[in-house]
């Protein structure tokens, strides 16, 4: 496609990258119903979320593309631009709620800001993995983040229970 063709339709970089941002804005939520059945329990739902978000990060060049202008446009745009970090901490701070809620996540958690750290380091590994390897190691990454979160976050129990789901995540990382 050409310039020209992209900006028959959008008057303005800063629209393009609107209609590119507000395109991901569905991911996650429509992530979550799709794996919601597979996995009831909260703290499940979200490593499998964020292990399905690191594929389509693989996989998805707009995705790709959509991160990349929320870190680096959102900024100099109109201060109504919709903030796809801000969206997946909502995601994030609900499910960590309702595995509270469940007993999984430790009351002195504060998910909201537990939510929004997980952003942070959801975003950091994937761009980390992009300068190092090309994203090559990506799941690797985002298995080692929560290997190294979930302790500090969730009962001994929970953790227990988890730990397959882990090891599982750390195989995926090396067979992929």
């Amino acid at each position: 496609m050409s310039k020209g063709a992209v900006y028959f339709h959008f008057s303005s970089k800063e629209d393009l990258a609107l209609a590119v941002i507000n395109e991901q804005r569905f991911l996650w939520p429509d992530l979550v119903n799709e794996l919601r059945g597979l996995h009831p329990r909260a703290m499940n739902l979200l490593l499998a979320l964020t292990s399905q978000v690191a594929d389509v990060f693989l996989d998805n060049v707009l995705v790709r593309a959509s991160l990349r202008l929320a870190f680096e446009t959102c900024d100099k745009m109109s201060p109504w631009v919709p903030s796809l970090l801000v969206d997946w901490a909502d995601i994030i701070d609900r499910l960590l709620s309702e595995a509270q809620e469940a007993g999984d996540v430790l009351p002195e958690v504060d998910t909201r800001y537990a939510a929004e750290f997980i952003v942070g380091s959801f975003a950091g590994c994937q761009r980390i993995s992009e300068i190092e390897t090309g994203r090559a190691d990506l799941r690797w990454r985002v298995a080692m983040m929560w290997h190294h979160l979930l302790p500090t976050m969730v009962t001994e129990e929970c953790l227990a229970d988890m730990e397959p789901v882990l090891r599982n995540m750390g195989q995926r990382a090396y067979t992929a």
